[in-house]
């Protein structure tokens, strides 16, 4: 007989899944500034530009997960509004970082429609057409 080990039970919902993505992406980003920084890339205002915009990731993440604690109900009752807002946040944060590495000439420009595809998979119908209009402006 094998042991099996306890799992704690997590809350697959949608808006989780986005938080834990977005917490891996700010690790990823944080932990590119470095080489950034030392291969010229990322200094001078540029450095301080991209940190900014690293840092704002965990300071959604830690709002959502603050606002979840403490009132489950209007997140549970405005999860389609809130899930589309954070993915136009997401959206919106690409295009920044890609207009400041080289735009469509980017190699990771591809991610876009992407990232967009999956993203109204997650959405009720009213809210994923105003995600599309959002990301074809």
């Amino acid at each position: 007989m094998a042991y099996q080990l306890p799992i704690p039970q997590e809350s697959p919902t949608e808006m989780d899944w986005l938080i834990k993505l977005r917490t891996f992406i700010s690790v990823a980003e944080l932990s590119a500034l470095v080489p950034g920084y030392f291969l010229g890339i990322a200094t001078g205002r540029w450095f301080w530009l991209y940190l900014g915009l690293f840092l704002f990731n965990p300071a959604l993440n830690a709002a959502l997960l603050y606002g979840r604690r403490k009132k489950p109900d209007f997140f549970q009752e405005s999860k389609d509004k809130l899930l589309s807002l954070s993915l136009m946040y997401d959206a919106g944060h690409l295009f920044i970082l890609l207009a400041l590495t080289g735009g469509w000439n980017n190699p990771f420009a591809p991610i876009l429609p992407l990232f967009a595809a999956v993203g109204g998979l997650v959405l009720s119908g009213r809210m994923a057409m105003g995600y599309g209009c959002y990301l074809a402006v």
